[in-house]
Formats: C-alpha cells, structure tokens, sequence
C-alpha cells in the first residue's frame, strides 16, 4: 500500500511540476556572410554605406537616425550628403508579433558601416539580427577598422583558401583582434559581385 501512495504522490507531482513548466522562447537569427550583406544589398528596399551621424532624434515610436553619407557600398542611396533612418522601437515590434530586438544605438560623430532594409510599408528600417549588417568603426593610424555585434564571427572563414580571406585572418592574428581593415571589406564586398 505504501509504494502505491508513494507512486501516487510522485505521479501527481510531476503533473503538478508540468503545469509550471513554460514553454521557452528564443531569437535565432541566420548567420549573415559576406555574400549576405553583398546580396542583401541588390534588393530595392535594402542599402548599405559608410557614414557619420549627425543628428538622433527619439520619438515614442521611434528613433530617427541622420547620417552624412561618407560611401556608398551598395544600393540605391540618395545623392543627398545626408541620410535618415527610422528604426521601430523594440516595443512596437513585440506588439506586431516580430521577434524581439534591440533599437541600434547610435551615438553622435560616430562612424558606421550599416546594410539596412526597409520594411514592405517603406517606413522603417531594420539591423540584421544581433548587430550582424551593423559595423562600428575605430580608427587606428591611417586604417579604419570595423566590427559587429558577433565580432565579425559571421564574416570570417578561417579555413577559407582565399587568398584576400587568409590575409584577413592572418592580419586579425597579428593584431590579436576581430576587427577587419575598412578597405578589406569593402574588397571581399567586391569579390562576391564576381
């Protein structure tokens, strides 16, 4: 009789301990390469190009960004010297059912590198997950360095026999960093439109 109400009690724990149980969401996102960003760009709603921001405005929706249009590396950006961006606050994508993100934050005089894509409504623009098609710029001597949110992981191909991709790697090495030279990328950039 003991081992029944034992297995009796067990049983109806566990059935308790699963009503508990939650079921468990999380964001995964596509690794994007090089031929990635270079395709994404070829789409009329996407672009990509260099640029410094000079002016952020914060709405309750959400957050306007201006850049000075330094390079344009793919797309159809305006002539204009100047570009702004509207990015949906994070909220706003909750309640329309996309998975939730983070608003890139900008900051003013900084310097991005940004293959972007507007959405079907021509409004909004949205970052490839995880900071993936946003890269920071730093410079160092004469040579603009650049990374993303992944720390370029997404980019690099260590086993690659490309002569351009292991000068990358090896200058990576040398410098002991995952940033890649500014001018490098926009080489690899033209070598996947080969």
């Amino acid at each position: 009789m003991k081992k029944r109400n034992i297995g009796l009690l067990f049983g109806a724990f566990a059935l308790g301990a699963l009503g508990f149980l939650q079921p468990v969401k999380a964001n995964t996102y596509r690794s994007l390469g090089v031929k990635d960003l270079s395709s994404l760009s070829k789409s009329p709603a996407s672009i990509g190009f260099k640029g410094k921001v000079i002016n952020i405005e914060d709405t309750k929706d959400h957050q306007r960004v201006t850049f000075e249009i330094q390079e344009v590396l793919r797309g159809d950006v305006p002539r204009e010297s100047t570009l702004t961006l509207n990015f949906k606050k994070p909220a706003q994508l909750h309640t329309l059912g996309w998975p939730q993100q983070k608003v890139p934050v900008f900051s003013r005089d900084e310097e991005s590198v940004l293959f972007v894509t507007q959405n079907v409504r021509g409004e909004d623009f949205f970052i490839g997950g995880e900071d993936q098609s946003r890269f920071y710029v730093k410079k160092v001597g004469s040579r603009s360095l650049i990374w993303n949110g992944l720390g370029n992981r997404n980019l690099i191909d260590t086993q690659s026999t490309n002569t351009l991709m292991r000068a990358i790697v090896n200058d990576m090495q040398g410098r002991n960093e995952g940033s890649i030279d500014y001018q490098d990328f926009k080489k690899l950039l033209d070598q996947t439109q080969e």
